[in-house]
């Protein structure tokens, strides 16, 4: 291992890396694991344009001040 200590990790400058190109509708960000309907886990594939659709609508929720799911 190049670094023995987390210091010595974390005050090292970063190398040069290359930058990842994703497809954000089919590129996998997350591996959600839910219990399904039959009781096994089962891990659910979210790709980053699922997260980025999610956060809309949560904030879509929020501030229209959650009239729309009042009982």
């Amino acid at each position: 291992m190049p670094f023995e200590y987390l210091d010595d990790l974390i005050h090292t400058p970063p190398k040069e890396v290359e930058e990842a190109t994703i497809n954000p509708k089919v590129d996998m960000a997350v591996i959600l694991y839910i219990g399904g309907t039959s009781g096994q886990r089962m891990g659910v594939e979210l790709t980053h344009f699922n997260l980025v659709a999610n956060v809309i609508q949560n904030q879509s929720v929020l501030q229209s001040g959650f009239s729309s799911v009042r009982k």
